[in-house]
């Protein structure tokens, strides 16, 4: 099985990520490149892998409000791994691992890819407004 995911192009940043699931591996091969006219800058990391022991995975895509919200994570993800976040919405996602302060902010279109250190994973968005989340976790 893999599975593709591809950043936009958004005040000159471009972020692409491909994440492949196959035998028990997981894949990574991912670039950013900022351009703003003062500097460029290019990163990019090619088939790096790491060895998955779990098979489990959750998927969903959650309207996320000013409240804080806990992602639904599959519960046979016992042990996180790597994690993709997308804001599908319109308004400015936050996100943090518990009660703990936010470690990542997505606005619309923003593109998260990453190892997760935890499956309690809470989200909430500025007061008076939502938006939407879509996130995928793998078993470590």
């Amino acid at each position: 099985m893999s599975r593709n995911f591809i950043g936009l192009t958004v005040a000159g940043i471009v972020m692409i990520a491909y994440l492949a699931l196959a035998s028990n591996e997981i894949t990574v091969n991912t670039y950013l490149r900022v351009n703003n006219g003062s500097f460029d800058l290019f990163r990019s990391v090619s088939g790096y892998q790491v060895d998955q022991t779990g098979k489990a995975m959750s998927y969903a895509v959650s309207p996320i409000t000013d409240a804080t919200n806990a992602l639904a994570i599959n519960a046979s993800v016992t042990t996180a791994g790597y994690a993709y976040m997308r804001n599908v919405g319109t308004g400015t996602i936050y996100v943090a691992i518990g009660s703990g302060a936010a470690f990542l902010m997505l606005n619309t279109n923003d593109v998260f890819l990453g190892r997760m250190a935890s499956t309690n994973v809470v989200a909430w968005t500025p007061a008076g407004y939502a938006s939407i989340l879509e996130h995928w976790i793998n078993q470590e």
